[in-house]
């Protein structure tokens, strides 16, 4: 168990590496012969992303930079700036009053884990090169311990594994309930069967990790999201089955992820990629879908009802089956000329009943036996779409473009296509006023 009762300071403080403090660096880094930043960062358990930053002069938490310091046998406090807010603004050499302030709310925490089951005196280990004795503190003898043995069903309920290197991590079954990850390496790590309840990933590396199953608690109930995947790097996860209920994965990268069967009612998923997900029989209710990238992704069987689509590209998407019922869009956002991108998508025997597809981008799509009772389409682009068979009963279809579409065998009851264009469109003998729509709806 994890005691945190020490709060963050309310001030994002952060420091950044002077240019003088980068060369002192370099030259201690080839001194140490460690051959790179990436075998530096597994040397001293820091993410690879956190060492990068480091020498690149960007803003590192003060724990994070003291590590990197004390590792390399430099003055965090001759070579350190201040950045407050993540950003690179009232820089100055670090006074003993910021000093003291900074180790006043950086102390580090108290982490229960078995000692006994760490050799001492640590040693650490970098392709054969062996350095004893180096000072760590609790939160890097935790990253240590995580690495070098399983923490299968383990409580780690708070606990601060921020910028760590966790590469390869065996997490399943742990606890990790308001665990901080942000900026960690959790790259091939298995968190399957973790409860992941108000976790923090954001900026984490998951490349290929394994969240299959992965749960939450719902007593937190105050709270709107579950867990913070925002910015991460999910490509290649397999998420499949997991409880991700409102969970934010704003900006994160989740391409070729494996979501099948995955619960993400009501998450937020906000300009991510999903290139090439596989999101099939995953449930997307309530969704949040703003210009998410979702291009070849696979949605069969999804349930992405009351979505919101606003500018999402779902380009070459499999969407067979899949319910779209009440998907809905952000009309007020007047800079989407296209608000869907549905180009090339498969459709077929997807359920869309009354939903908002206003001005979409159907070209080419797969429609074929698809239910649009009720959805709205107005002057969206269904050129060359297949929407044979389809059920279009009572969808407003006005204004769109139906230029080469093939009509055939859809129903057409109380359909409203009212200026609609139909230029070589296929099953259908084209309706040159509303007299003649009237007789067709009739004889259907």
């Amino acid at each position: 168990m994890i005691d945190s009762d020490r709060d963050e300071p309310s001030i994002n403080i952060q420091l950044v590496s002077s240019k003088e403090g980068v060369v002192k660096a370099k030259a201690n880094l080839q001194k140490m012969k460690i051959d790179s930043q990436i075998s530096f960062a597994k040397y001293c358990f820091i993410s690879r992303r956190t060492v990068t930053f480091f020498f690149q002069s960007k803003p590192i938490k003060v724990t994070s930079f003291q590590r990197i310091c004390n590792t390399l046998k430099l003055d965090w406090k001759e070579i350190g700036l201040i950045s407050r807010q993540g950003k690179n603004t009232n820089r100055g050499q670090i006074t003993e009053a910021k000093i003291k302030h900074l180790l006043d709310v950086n102390i580090t925490r108290n982490i229960e884990f078995f000692k006994s089951d760490l050799q001492c005196p640590i040693v650490l280990k970098c392709d054969g090169l062996y350095v004893e004795n180096i000072e760590l503190n609790d939160k890097w003898y935790l990253a240590q311990d995580i690495r070098d043995r399983p923490v299968i069903n383990r409580n780690l309920i708070k606990a601060d594994l921020s910028d760590t290197d966790l590469y390869g991590a065996d997490l399943s079954g742990a606890d990790l309930t308001l665990a901080n990850f942000s900026n960690a390496d959790l790259g091939n790590a298995d968190l399957s069967g973790a409860n992941l309840t108000l976790a923090n990933f954001n900026s984490a590396n998951l490349v290929e990790a394994n969240l299959s199953l992965s749960k939450q608690n719902f007593t937190f109930k105050e709270h709107n999201i579950r867990i913070d995947l925002s910015y991460a790097d999910l490509s290649g996860a397999n998420l499949s089955g997991a409880n991700l209920t409102l969970a934010n994965f704003s900006k994160a990268n989740l391409t070729g992820a494996n979501l099948t069967g995955a619960d993400l009612t009501g998450a937020n998923l906000t300009g991510a990629n999903l290139t090439g997900a596989n999101l099939s029989l995953a449930d997307l209710s309530d969704a949040k879908l703003v210009e998410t990238n979702l291009t070849m992704a696979n949605l069969r069987g999804a349930k992405p009802i009351g979505a919101n689509l606003t500018g999402a590209n779902l380009t070459g998407a499999n969407l067979t089956g899949a319910n779209l019922s009440w998907a809905k869009q952000n009309i007020a956002l007047k800079e989407y000329k296209v608000r869907i991108n549905l180009v090339g998508a498969n459709l077929s025997r997807a359920i869309l009943c009354r939903a908002n597809l206003t001005r979409a981008n159907l070209t080419g799509a797969s429609l074929k036996a698809a239910n649009l009772t009720k959805a709205n389409l107005t002057g969206a682009s269904l050129i060359c779409v297949d929407l044979s068979g389809a059920n279009l009963n009572a969808a407003n279809l006005a204004s769109t473009d139906l230029s080469g579409a093939d009509l055939s065998r859809a129903k057409l009851i109380n359909t409203d296509f009212d200026n609609a264009i139909f230029t070589d469109t296929k099953g259908l003998n084209c309706p040159t006023s509303m007299a003649e729509m009237a007789q067709i709806e009739t004889a259907s």
